[in-house]
């Protein structure tokens, strides 16, 4: 699939090649993916053909011929939407390893919304309704709970700071491990109001 910037009069309306990374990695992508853009954020030039997941470019794997320009414009509003409500959330907690959570951990909240509700993500419409914008805001808290209590008993004892936690792949691929294995119930949960799928 081939994407070109069109001159536009309307800067809102565009999509800069730094944000369709970001959003498909966190749509698309996989966690080795999800932790490089974390980590190299703004320097995007480094996800180049040379960067491979079994044997494919991240470009490959991330604009792939199911990406359509209707999902990706749906894809960079469902992000926008919730980056703001978790950039809101943030600001309103004191506890300060809750908002560093929030700070370096939204794209694998993301990362994991956008895997266990494919359906709510890939509606055939760029903009959302109001029941998607609901729905989204609730689910996407829910969840932001349940994964940081998760982390926390993962890694408040080994003294990781989420920082570090978020921008490390075998630490990101243990979180999503037992989240999966809580979501299937071979695992105790951690919070047992786990929202389900």
């Amino acid at each position: 699939m081939l994407y070109a910037q069109l001159a536009v009069q309307d800067n809102q309306n565009k999509i800069t090649l730094e944000q369709a990374v970001i959003v498909l990695a966190c749509f698309v992508g996989n966690t080795e993916i999800l932790v490089t853009v974390n980590r190299e954020s703004g320097n995007f030039y480094k996800l180049s053909d040379k960067m491979l997941f079994n044997n494919m470019s991240y470009y490959d794997i991330l604009f792939n011929n199911s990406v359509s320009g209707i999902k990706l414009c749906r894809y960079v509003n469902i992000f926008q939407y919730l980056d703001q409500i978790f950039t809101t959330s943030e600001q309103d907690v004191q506890e300060i390893r809750r908002k560093y959570f929030y700070q370096h951990g939204k794209f694998f909240i993301l990362y994991i919304l956008s895997k266990r509700h494919k359906v709510l993500f890939d509606k055939p419409e760029i903009a959302m309704s109001q029941e998607d914008k609901a729905e989204l805001s609730q689910i996407g808290l829910e969840l932001a709970e349940f994964i940081y209590n998760v982390a926390e008993s993962l890694f408040r004892n080994v003294y990781k700071e989420y920082r570090d936690i978020f921008n490390n792949l075998n630490d990101i691929e243990n979180l999503d491990r037992v989240i999966q294995e809580l979501e299937r119930g071979d695992a105790p949960a951690a919070n047992p109001n786990i929202p389900t799928a």
